[in-house]
Protein backbone atom coordinates (compact mmCIF):
# COMPACT_ATOMS: atom_id res chain seq x y z
CA UNK A 1 0.00 0.00 0.00
CA UNK A 2 1.08 3.55 -0.65
CA UNK A 3 0.38 6.04 2.14
CA UNK A 4 0.04 9.81 1.66
CA UNK A 5 -0.59 12.49 4.27
CA UNK A 6 -2.90 15.46 4.01
CA UNK A 7 -2.72 18.14 6.72
CA UNK A 8 -5.79 20.23 7.49
CA UNK A 9 -5.26 21.32 11.07
CA UNK A 10 -4.86 17.68 12.19
CA UNK A 11 -3.27 14.73 10.43
CA UNK A 12 -5.14 11.79 8.91
CA UNK A 13 -4.20 9.10 6.38
CA UNK A 14 -5.55 8.46 2.89
CA UNK A 15 -4.73 5.06 1.33
CA UNK A 16 -4.86 3.97 -2.28
CA UNK A 17 -4.25 0.73 -4.10
CA UNK A 18 -0.77 -0.52 -4.87
CA UNK A 19 -0.96 0.37 -8.54
CA UNK A 20 -3.31 3.29 -8.15
CA UNK A 21 -2.17 6.81 -8.97
CA UNK A 22 -2.92 9.60 -6.48
CA UNK A 23 -6.06 11.45 -7.44
CA UNK A 24 -4.32 14.81 -7.30
CA UNK A 25 -1.78 13.71 -9.88
CA UNK A 26 -4.51 12.33 -12.14
CA UNK A 27 -6.49 15.57 -11.93
CA UNK A 28 -3.37 17.63 -12.52
CA UNK A 29 -2.45 15.56 -15.59
CA UNK A 30 -5.99 15.82 -16.92
CA UNK A 31 -6.07 19.59 -16.44
CA UNK A 32 -2.62 19.89 -18.01
CA UNK A 33 -3.65 18.07 -21.18
CA UNK A 34 -6.94 19.97 -21.38
CA UNK A 35 -5.41 23.43 -20.89
CA UNK A 36 -2.33 22.89 -23.03
CA UNK A 37 -3.98 24.24 -26.17
CA UNK A 38 -5.89 27.02 -24.41
CA UNK A 39 -3.41 28.72 -22.09
CA UNK A 40 0.31 27.80 -22.07
CA UNK A 41 0.97 29.78 -18.91
CA UNK A 42 -1.77 27.97 -16.99
CA UNK A 43 -0.61 24.56 -18.20
CA UNK A 44 2.90 25.31 -16.88
CA UNK A 45 1.41 26.25 -13.52
CA UNK A 46 -0.54 23.01 -13.43
CA UNK A 47 2.59 21.00 -14.17
CA UNK A 48 4.41 22.95 -11.46
CA UNK A 49 1.65 22.17 -8.97
CA UNK A 50 1.58 18.50 -9.92
CA UNK A 51 5.29 18.21 -9.20
CA UNK A 52 4.82 19.80 -5.78
CA UNK A 53 1.92 17.54 -4.83
CA UNK A 54 3.90 14.43 -5.76
CA UNK A 55 6.43 14.98 -2.99
CA UNK A 56 6.00 13.41 0.42
CA UNK A 57 6.79 16.34 2.73
CA UNK A 58 3.99 16.53 5.32
CA UNK A 59 2.40 19.80 6.25
CA UNK A 60 3.26 21.79 3.12
CA UNK A 61 0.53 21.01 0.61
CA UNK A 62 -2.84 19.40 -0.08
CA UNK A 63 -3.16 16.36 -2.30
CA UNK A 64 -6.58 17.50 -3.50
CA UNK A 65 -6.21 21.00 -4.95
CA UNK A 66 -9.18 22.69 -6.55
CA UNK A 67 -8.92 24.35 -9.95
CA UNK A 68 -9.39 27.93 -8.60
CA UNK A 69 -6.53 27.39 -6.16
CA UNK A 70 -4.26 26.21 -8.96
CA UNK A 71 -5.27 29.16 -11.07
CA UNK A 72 -4.19 31.55 -8.30
CA UNK A 73 -0.74 30.01 -7.84
CA UNK A 74 1.21 33.14 -8.95
CA UNK A 75 0.27 35.04 -5.78
CA UNK A 76 1.62 32.59 -3.16
CA UNK A 77 4.73 32.05 -5.25
CA UNK A 78 5.23 35.79 -5.58
CA UNK A 79 4.86 36.35 -1.84
CA UNK A 80 7.37 33.61 -1.06
CA UNK A 81 9.85 34.78 -3.66
CA UNK A 82 9.69 38.46 -2.69
CA UNK A 83 10.79 37.88 0.92
CA UNK A 84 14.21 39.41 0.23
CA UNK A 85 12.84 42.43 -1.62
CA UNK A 86 10.19 44.72 -0.05
CA UNK A 87 9.52 46.27 -3.46
CA UNK A 88 8.72 42.86 -4.93
CA UNK A 89 6.55 42.07 -1.92
CA UNK A 90 4.48 45.22 -2.46
CA UNK A 91 4.12 44.32 -6.13
CA UNK A 92 3.03 40.80 -5.22
CA UNK A 93 0.36 42.15 -2.83
CA UNK A 94 -1.05 44.41 -5.57
CA UNK A 95 -1.02 41.48 -7.99
CA UNK A 96 -2.88 39.31 -5.48
CA UNK A 97 -5.54 42.02 -5.02
CA UNK A 98 -6.02 42.26 -8.79
CA UNK A 99 -6.42 38.51 -9.27
CA UNK A 100 -8.82 38.18 -6.33
CA UNK A 101 -11.19 40.86 -7.74
CA UNK A 102 -11.11 39.54 -11.31
CA UNK A 103 -10.27 35.85 -11.03
CA UNK A 104 -11.10 34.74 -14.60
CA UNK A 105 -8.71 37.28 -16.12
CA UNK A 106 -5.38 35.84 -15.13
CA UNK A 107 -3.50 38.65 -16.81
CA UNK A 108 -0.06 39.06 -18.16
CA UNK A 109 1.03 41.11 -15.15
CA UNK A 110 0.29 38.36 -12.59
CA UNK A 111 2.16 35.80 -14.65
CA UNK A 112 5.20 38.11 -14.98
CA UNK A 113 5.28 38.61 -11.18
CA UNK A 114 5.20 34.83 -10.78
CA UNK A 115 8.15 34.31 -13.10
CA UNK A 116 10.25 37.02 -11.38
CA UNK A 117 9.41 35.61 -7.99
CA UNK A 118 10.39 32.12 -9.03
CA UNK A 119 13.87 33.42 -9.76
CA UNK A 120 14.01 34.83 -6.21
CA UNK A 121 12.84 31.45 -4.90
CA UNK A 122 15.71 29.72 -6.59
CA UNK A 123 18.18 32.33 -5.26
CA UNK A 124 17.19 31.76 -1.63
CA UNK A 125 15.38 28.39 -1.27
CA UNK A 126 16.20 27.93 2.42
CA UNK A 127 14.14 30.92 3.62
CA UNK A 128 10.39 31.05 4.04
CA UNK A 129 8.01 33.97 4.38
CA UNK A 130 7.19 32.88 7.90
CA UNK A 131 10.88 32.87 8.89
CA UNK A 132 11.53 36.47 7.76
CA UNK A 133 11.79 38.92 10.67
CA UNK A 134 8.84 41.25 11.02
CA UNK A 135 9.51 44.77 9.81
CA UNK A 136 7.47 47.90 10.11
CA UNK A 137 7.57 50.18 7.06
CA UNK A 138 5.89 53.42 6.12
CA UNK A 139 4.00 53.98 2.90
CA UNK A 140 7.22 55.17 1.27
CA UNK A 141 9.09 51.99 2.23
CA UNK A 142 11.19 53.58 5.00
CA UNK A 143 12.02 51.17 7.81
CA UNK A 144 10.62 52.09 11.21
CA UNK A 145 12.12 50.68 14.43
CA UNK A 146 9.46 49.15 16.62
CA UNK A 147 9.14 49.82 20.33
CA UNK A 148 10.52 46.40 21.11
CA UNK A 149 13.54 47.00 18.86
CA UNK A 150 14.19 50.38 20.46
CA UNK A 151 13.98 48.83 23.92
CA UNK A 152 16.45 46.06 23.00
CA UNK A 153 18.86 48.59 21.51
CA UNK A 154 18.70 50.72 24.65
CA UNK A 155 19.25 47.67 26.89
CA UNK A 156 22.26 46.57 24.84
CA UNK A 157 23.73 50.08 25.02
CA UNK A 158 23.24 50.23 28.80
CA UNK A 159 24.97 46.88 29.30
CA UNK A 160 27.86 47.54 26.91
CA UNK A 161 28.73 51.10 27.95
CA UNK A 162 30.67 50.08 31.11
CA UNK A 163 32.61 47.52 29.08
CA UNK A 164 33.53 50.02 26.39
CA UNK A 165 34.49 52.54 29.07
CA UNK A 166 36.90 50.01 30.58
CA UNK A 167 38.31 49.15 27.18
CA UNK A 168 38.94 52.80 26.36
CA UNK A 169 40.46 53.26 29.79
CA UNK A 170 42.78 50.28 29.27
CA UNK A 171 43.86 51.72 25.95
CA UNK A 172 44.75 55.03 27.57
CA UNK A 173 41.99 57.21 26.10
CA UNK A 174 40.16 57.94 29.37
CA UNK A 175 41.78 59.48 32.43
CA UNK A 176 40.96 59.48 36.12
CA UNK A 177 42.46 58.91 39.54
CA UNK A 178 43.64 55.43 38.52
CA UNK A 179 45.68 56.93 35.70
CA UNK A 180 48.24 58.42 38.04
CA UNK A 181 51.60 56.62 38.06
CA UNK A 182 51.90 53.93 40.71
CA UNK A 183 54.47 54.12 43.48
CA UNK A 184 57.65 52.14 42.89
CA UNK A 185 58.62 49.89 45.80
CA UNK A 186 62.19 50.61 46.85
CA UNK A 187 64.59 48.43 48.76
CA UNK A 188 65.30 49.80 52.26
CA UNK A 189 68.95 50.82 52.76
CA UNK A 190 71.06 47.96 54.05
CA UNK A 191 68.33 45.35 53.44
CA UNK A 192 70.28 43.57 50.71
CA UNK A 193 67.22 43.45 48.46
CA UNK A 194 67.73 43.68 44.70
CA UNK A 195 65.64 44.42 41.62
CA UNK A 196 65.38 42.65 38.26
CA UNK A 197 63.72 44.11 35.16
CA UNK A 198 62.38 42.07 32.25
CA UNK A 199 60.41 42.99 29.13
CA UNK A 200 58.24 40.15 27.88
CA UNK A 201 55.36 41.68 25.98
CA UNK A 202 52.22 42.78 27.76
CA UNK A 203 53.12 43.41 31.40
CA UNK A 204 49.70 42.17 32.57
CA UNK A 205 50.90 38.64 31.80
CA UNK A 206 54.33 39.02 33.43
CA UNK A 207 53.43 39.80 37.03
CA UNK A 208 51.79 36.62 38.29
CA UNK A 209 54.58 34.11 37.42
CA UNK A 210 57.00 36.13 39.59
CA UNK A 211 54.53 37.09 42.33
CA UNK A 212 54.14 33.45 43.39
CA UNK A 213 57.87 32.80 43.78
CA UNK A 214 59.18 32.59 47.36
CA UNK A 215 61.57 35.47 47.95
CA UNK A 216 59.80 37.90 45.60
CA UNK A 217 58.49 40.84 47.61
CA UNK A 218 56.83 42.94 44.89
CA UNK A 219 56.30 43.21 41.14
CA UNK A 220 55.62 46.48 39.33
CA UNK A 221 54.37 46.92 35.79
CA UNK A 222 56.05 49.81 34.00
CA UNK A 223 58.08 51.10 31.10
CA UNK A 224 61.78 50.40 30.64
CA UNK A 225 64.00 52.22 28.18
CA UNK A 226 67.58 53.29 27.53
CA UNK A 227 69.15 56.27 29.23
CA UNK A 228 68.26 59.56 27.62
CA UNK A 229 64.65 58.61 26.88
CA UNK A 230 61.76 60.94 27.68
CA UNK A 231 60.87 60.68 31.40
CA UNK A 232 57.47 59.64 32.76
CA UNK A 233 55.92 58.11 29.63
CA UNK A 234 52.24 57.20 29.60
CA UNK A 235 50.59 53.98 28.53
CA UNK A 236 49.15 55.60 25.44
CA UNK A 237 52.53 57.06 24.41
CA UNK A 238 54.40 53.79 24.86
CA UNK A 239 51.68 51.80 23.10
CA UNK A 240 51.87 54.11 20.09
CA UNK A 241 55.57 53.25 19.66
CA UNK A 242 58.60 55.35 18.87
CA UNK A 243 59.49 56.25 22.47
CA UNK A 244 62.25 53.66 22.95
CA UNK A 245 60.39 52.18 25.93
CA UNK A 246 59.14 48.64 26.32
CA UNK A 247 56.42 47.34 28.57
CA UNK A 248 58.30 45.62 31.37
CA UNK A 249 57.98 44.29 34.90
CA UNK A 250 60.38 45.15 37.75
CA UNK A 251 60.82 42.58 40.51
CA UNK A 252 61.91 43.35 44.05
CA UNK A 253 63.42 40.16 45.46
CA UNK A 254 65.57 38.79 48.25
CA UNK A 255 68.67 37.15 46.70
CA UNK A 256 69.03 34.93 49.79
CA UNK A 257 65.64 33.32 49.01
CA UNK A 258 65.57 33.37 45.21
CA UNK A 259 68.48 33.89 42.84
CA UNK A 260 68.68 36.08 39.76
CA UNK A 261 69.40 32.92 37.76
CA UNK A 262 66.08 31.48 38.92
CA UNK A 263 64.28 34.65 37.82
CA UNK A 264 65.88 34.37 34.38
CA UNK A 265 64.71 30.76 34.13
CA UNK A 266 61.13 31.80 34.88
CA UNK A 267 61.42 34.63 32.37
CA UNK A 268 62.34 32.33 29.46
CA UNK A 269 59.26 30.21 30.18
CA UNK A 270 56.89 33.17 29.63
CA UNK A 271 57.90 34.58 26.26
CA UNK A 272 58.41 33.95 22.56
CA UNK A 273 61.84 35.54 21.91
CA UNK A 274 61.72 34.88 18.17
CA UNK A 275 60.76 38.37 16.99
CA UNK A 276 62.47 41.73 17.56
CA UNK A 277 59.30 43.74 17.00
CA UNK A 278 56.36 41.86 18.52
CA UNK A 279 55.16 39.50 21.23
CA UNK A 280 52.20 37.23 20.51
CA UNK A 281 49.13 39.39 19.86
CA UNK A 282 50.92 42.75 20.30
CA UNK A 283 53.00 44.22 17.49
CA UNK A 284 55.76 46.80 17.83
CA UNK A 285 59.19 47.09 19.43
CA UNK A 286 57.51 48.29 22.63
CA UNK A 287 56.27 44.71 23.12
CA UNK A 288 59.49 42.88 22.23
CA UNK A 289 61.58 40.90 24.71
CA UNK A 290 64.59 42.43 26.48
CA UNK A 291 66.57 42.10 29.71
CA UNK A 292 67.55 45.21 31.68
CA UNK A 293 70.34 44.32 34.13
CA UNK A 294 70.93 46.66 37.07
CA UNK A 295 74.69 46.08 37.28
CA UNK A 296 77.55 44.23 35.66
CA UNK A 297 76.95 41.08 37.69
CA UNK A 298 73.39 40.79 36.41
CA UNK A 299 74.58 41.56 32.89
CA UNK A 300 77.00 38.63 32.96
CA UNK A 301 74.37 36.24 34.30
CA UNK A 302 71.89 37.40 31.67
CA UNK A 303 74.42 36.86 28.84
CA UNK A 304 75.22 33.37 30.12
CA UNK A 305 71.52 32.50 30.37
CA UNK A 306 70.90 33.76 26.83
CA UNK A 307 73.77 31.63 25.52
CA UNK A 308 72.38 28.53 27.26
CA UNK A 309 68.93 29.09 25.77
CA UNK A 310 70.37 29.41 22.28
CA UNK A 311 72.44 26.28 22.71
CA UNK A 312 69.44 24.33 23.97
CA UNK A 313 67.58 25.20 20.74
CA UNK A 314 64.21 24.92 22.42
CA UNK A 315 62.55 27.75 20.52
CA UNK A 316 61.38 27.29 16.91
CA UNK A 317 63.34 30.33 15.68
CA UNK A 318 66.53 32.14 16.59
CA UNK A 319 66.37 34.04 19.88
CA UNK A 320 66.12 37.79 19.27
CA UNK A 321 66.02 38.93 22.92
CA UNK A 322 68.26 41.91 23.64
CA UNK A 323 70.34 42.58 26.75
CA UNK A 324 70.61 46.32 27.33
CA UNK A 325 73.37 48.13 29.14
CA UNK A 326 73.07 48.51 32.93
CA UNK A 327 71.49 51.69 34.19
CA UNK A 328 68.41 51.74 31.97
CA UNK A 329 65.41 53.83 32.99
CA UNK A 330 62.27 52.36 34.54
CA UNK A 331 59.04 54.22 35.26
CA UNK A 332 56.04 52.57 36.92
CA UNK A 333 52.87 52.34 34.85
CA UNK A 334 49.51 53.74 35.88
CA UNK A 335 47.82 52.41 39.01
CA UNK A 336 45.13 50.43 37.24
CA UNK A 337 47.78 48.35 35.44
CA UNK A 338 49.21 47.05 38.72
CA UNK A 339 48.01 43.56 39.73
CA UNK A 340 45.73 43.58 36.71
CA UNK A 341 45.31 39.81 36.81
CA UNK A 342 43.79 40.16 40.29
CA UNK A 343 41.65 43.27 39.86
CA UNK A 344 40.33 42.49 36.39
CA UNK A 345 40.45 38.71 36.27
CA UNK A 346 37.80 38.27 33.55
CA UNK A 347 39.33 40.72 31.08
CA UNK A 348 42.82 39.47 31.89
CA UNK A 349 41.79 35.87 31.23
CA UNK A 350 40.10 36.86 27.97
CA UNK A 351 43.17 38.77 26.76
CA UNK A 352 45.59 36.02 27.74
CA UNK A 353 43.50 33.37 25.99
CA UNK A 354 43.26 35.57 22.90
CA UNK A 355 47.00 36.24 22.80
CA UNK A 356 48.01 32.59 22.36
CA UNK A 357 50.75 32.87 24.99
CA UNK A 358 49.77 29.72 26.87
CA UNK A 359 49.51 27.63 23.70
CA UNK A 360 53.00 28.68 22.64
CA UNK A 361 54.58 27.97 26.04
CA UNK A 362 52.94 24.53 26.11
CA UNK A 363 54.20 23.71 22.61
CA UNK A 364 57.78 24.66 23.51
CA UNK A 365 58.19 23.51 27.10
CA UNK A 366 55.37 21.02 27.58
CA UNK A 367 52.21 21.20 29.66
CA UNK A 368 53.90 20.26 32.95
CA UNK A 369 56.48 23.04 32.80
CA UNK A 370 53.87 25.50 31.57
CA UNK A 371 51.73 24.72 34.62
CA UNK A 372 54.69 25.08 36.99
CA UNK A 373 56.21 28.24 35.54
CA UNK A 374 53.07 30.24 34.70
CA UNK A 375 51.29 29.51 38.01
CA UNK A 376 48.00 29.08 36.16
CA UNK A 377 46.46 27.18 39.09
CA UNK A 378 47.47 29.77 41.70
CA UNK A 379 44.70 32.22 42.55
Amino acid sequence: MMVFFKVTGKRHVETFGRNAEPRARVRARTLSSRDKTNDPARSSLVRHNSRRTSTSSPGRFSLFPRVPEMASMPCPVARAGARASPASARGAKKSHHATSTSRPALGRRARSVSVASSDDDRASPSTSAEDAPPEETTSGGTRVISRRGAFLNAAYLAVSLPLWRDVLHDLGYLHGAEDEPAELPAAPPGSGLQTATFAGGCFWCMEKPFDVLPGVLATTSGYAGPRGSKPDPTYHEVGAGGTGYREAVQILFDPNAVSYERLLDVYWHQIDPSFPDRMFLDAGEQYSSAIFPNDEAQAKEAALSLENVRDANVFPNEVATKILEPGALFFPAEKYHQDYYKKNAARYGFYRALSGRDEFVQSVWGVDQWARYTAHDVK
